[in-house]
């Protein structure tokens, strides 16, 4: 059985299934990027209020574009092969899913499905480089 999304509940009797991680907030893995607590100054959203699928987007922009290839490398090192737990809805859009997507990948890709940039002051992250979607 492939690793997959978890969503953690308050629901008396629920348990963490045994071997899974939790990667919701205070956790090291939890997203920093929260829907409504941020607001977009400039770009076509400017005004607007980040929502969920937003702080997805800016969740695995961050890990391609800044945190680079020691990071995915440690997210596959800790993550590969378990299922995470996270609040989310298994219906909404969650930062869970990337760690997913990233942890269980085996073909040396970034975040974005492409070879992570590595930034320097020299050498600036095209802006190409970020994900689409």
């Amino acid at each position: 059985m492939s690793p997959r999304r978890i969503q953690r509940k308050r629901t008396a009797g629920w348990r963490m299934p045994e071997g899974a991680v939790y990667v919701g907030r205070p956790s090291k893995w939890g997203n920093p990027f929260r829907a409504g607590a941020f607001t977009f100054l400039t770009g076509p959203k400017a005004g607007k209020t980040m929502d969920a699928a937003d702080a997805v987007k800016a969740f695995r922009n961050r890990i391609n574009l800044v945190e680079g290839e020691e990071v995915i490398a440690r997210i596959r090192k800790e993550l590969a092969g378990k299922d995470l737990v996270c609040w989310c809805p298994l219906d909404a859009p969650c930062h869970a899913d990337v760690l997913l997507e990233i942890a269980n990948r085996d073909d040396g890709v970034g975040a974005c499905g492409v070879a992570a940039p590595t930034p320097s002051t020299h050498n600036p992250i095209p802006p190409k480089a970020r994900c689409e979607s």
